[in-house]
This record gives structure tokens, C-alpha cells and sequence, in this order.
């Protein structure tokens, strides 16, 4: 009777210890979607000389697990032009489903075109998860 304790003790100890260090460690459950990316590193903004010309702009950020897919710029559309005359982007990026690994991972935007960009055009805002750059034309 005393050796069964024993080994249900240390049994229940080994799955203890095991739960804990899978729930933090290497994987991570993450649902699938399009989420904010997590975090902005760089914002390029050029413009093609056109009349009237078209604001280029390019983003570069990080993800801090794997599996992530198709980072892209979303401009914000609104009703009203905004107030300061910066057009915000949404830094979106397609979310992996299930277990991933915990790696931060760098992503880049394909190149998005605003066409026509309009007179109260000053810059772009990009928004991520954790922070948000501006860059302001020339």
C-alpha cells in the first residue's frame, strides 16, 4: 500500500511539472485569423511622380511566434478626412492555427500604392499591436 502512494505521488508530481512547462515553454495555442501584427519596426514612404501623384508604402515588423502568413497594409477608410492629415494602416497579418513556436519572426509588407493621394494627405500612421510609426512625406 505504502509503494502505491509512493508512485501515485511521483506520477502526479510528473504530470504536474510536465502541464506547467508545455503551457509556457516551446508551444503555444494560437487561433487563426487576421490580427494586428505585434509590433512595427520600420515604415517606408515614397511617392511616384505622377499627376497627381501616388503615395508608396512599405512596413517591416515582428511576430513573436511561427506559422504567421500574408502581412499587408489595410488602409483605415473614413467618412471624414482625418484632422491631422495622416492616413492610418493597419499592419495586418494572418495568424497561424493550433501549436506554434514560440520564435520571434521579422515580416515585410508587400509595397501599397495609395493612388491619387488626396489633398489632405500629410503621412501615414502604420499600427501594430504594441506600438505605431509615422512617417510624414516630404
Amino acid at each position: 500500500m505504502h509503494r502505491r502512494l509512493i508512485i501515485l505521488a511521483l506520477t502526479t508530481t510528473a504530470l504536474l511539472c510536465f502541464t506547467a512547462l508545455a503551457s509556457r515553454d516551446v508551444f503555444a495555442q494560437q487561433k487563426s485569423g487576421t490580427v494586428l501584427i505585434y509590433e512595427v519596426k520600420s515604415v517606408e514612404l515614397s511617392f511616384e511622380k505622377k499627376n497627381p501623384p501616388n503615395a508608396l508604402v512599405k512596413a517591416k515588423g515582428i511576430v513573436t511566434t511561427g506559422g504567421y502568413k500574408k502581412p499587408r497594409l489595410s488602409p483605415v477608410i473614413y467618412v471624414t478626412p482625418p484632422a491631422d492629415g495622416i492616413q492610418d494602416l493597419r499592419f495586418e497579418i494572418d495568424s497561424p492555427g493550433g501549436m506554434v513556436t514560440q520564435v520571434i519572426t521579422e515580416h515585410e509588407t508587400p509595397l501599397l500604392k495609395i493612388p491619387s493621394i488626396p489633398k489632405w494627405f500629410k503621412g501615414v500612421r502604420v499600427i501594430a499591436e504594441k506600438n505605431k510609426i509615422e512617417k510624414l512625406g516630404q
